[in-house]
């Protein structure tokens, strides 16, 4: 969800998305499945920021399994971003 107020140039919004990206690669390791990404898979698509493609079966290893559930217990910080230039 983009907030131009705070984030006008959809700085965490594109982050957020990486972040979602990253638990979708989790979540499909845990069902046995490796994720094939492309970033940015088409500059005339600003907006399309990755196409995902599953890949073949595997079997998944116990560190996939404790990913996938370590997802739950992660928290989004709800503070204002830091004044300063990054």
């Amino acid at each position: 969800r983009a907030l131009p107020v705070v984030d006008p140039h959809d700085r965490a919004l594109v982050i957020s998305c990486g972040a979602a990206l990253a638990h979708v690669r989790v979540a499909l390791a845990a069902a046995g499945r490796d994720a094939d990404v492309v970033r940015l898979p088409d500059a005339s698509e600003p907006d399309l920021l990755a196409r995902v493609r599953v890949g073949p079966a595997r079997d998944p290893t116990v560190q996939d399994v404790a990913r996938l559930a370590a997802i739950a217990s992660r928290r989004t910080t709800r503070l204002p971003f830091a004044p300063g230039p990054l």
